[in-house]
């Protein structure tokens, strides 16, 4: 097998904004009642057994996030005394500007420069909750990614690696060879976070023997409904 083998990875970053998830069937009751079906009829007369108990459900049809409030503080300060020395306020980012990747969700932007982009699905900012995009350009090595539009809590960063065969027949990614990062949190401030541990040499990826390359690429050539001269060709 004259393969040479291949790490690529995928980047997910998670922000932390602060609210509450809901469930589309909070009570986990079985389906409603259908009018009409005779297994269903209620015959009971006695009033003390036609008590409604069923609670009203409100759904909430939007994301709830907690953003920082717009709203101006109209209570009385106290007067300043200048006899103090006054402490240093963080300064927020600037606003995103130049060549690079920008993902306008509806409470935070996410911009990284310097690199290029595309994608094989247009993601639905409005309503989706994430978004994917393959690197074209650039590089994420040493990178920022600047956050805007909401109270940034924390942010959250892993990556996925995965084994990938190239040959004079082409490229081969084997899925049953992949490595998910846990979550680490990503150092910044003012909107502003480093994006760090890509890096060749910190890469994280599986530790594979011949024997598992081989097995994963007629497991995944399978897959695929290659022909069996197709995958003894990988094989070889």
């Amino acid at each position: 097998m004259n393969n040479r083998i291949y790490i690529y990875g995928i980047l997910f970053i998670a922000v932390m904004l602060g609210g509450c998830n809901n469930s589309s069937n909070p009570t986990g009751q079985a389906p409603p009642i259908k009018m009409g079906d005779p297994a269903t009829i209620v015959t009971e007369t006695d009033s003390q057994y036609l008590v409604d108990v069923v609670n009203d459900l409100n759904i909430v049809t939007s994301r709830p996030v907690t953003i920082a409030s717009t709203e101006k503080d109209t209570s009385p300060q106290a007067p300043a005394d200048s006899s103090q020395p006054t402490a240093n306020t963080d300064v927020p980012a600037a606003p995103v500007t130049g060549a690079g990747l920008e993902v306008p969700f509806p409470q935070v932007t996410f911009f990284i420069p310097g690199i290029g982009t595309k994608t094989y699905k247009e993601p639905n900012l409005e309503t989706d909750y994430g978004a994917s995009y393959e690197l074209t350009e650039g590089s994420l090595v040493g990178n920022k990614i600047t956050i805007q539009g909401a109270e940034i809590n924390d942010v959250y960063m892993r990556y996925q690696t995965i084994i990938v065969a190239r040959n004079n027949l082409g490229t081969l990614p084997l899925e049953s060879l992949r490595k998910l990062t846990e979550w680490k949190k990503v150092k910044g401030s003012n909107g502003v976070y480093q994006i760090e541990g890509l890096e060749d040499n910190k890469l994280q990826g599986l530790v594979v023997s011949n024997r598992a390359i081989r097995n994963a690429i007629s497991r995944d050539a399978r897959a695929r409904n290659w022909s069996r001269n197709g995958i003894q060709q990988w094989l070889n």
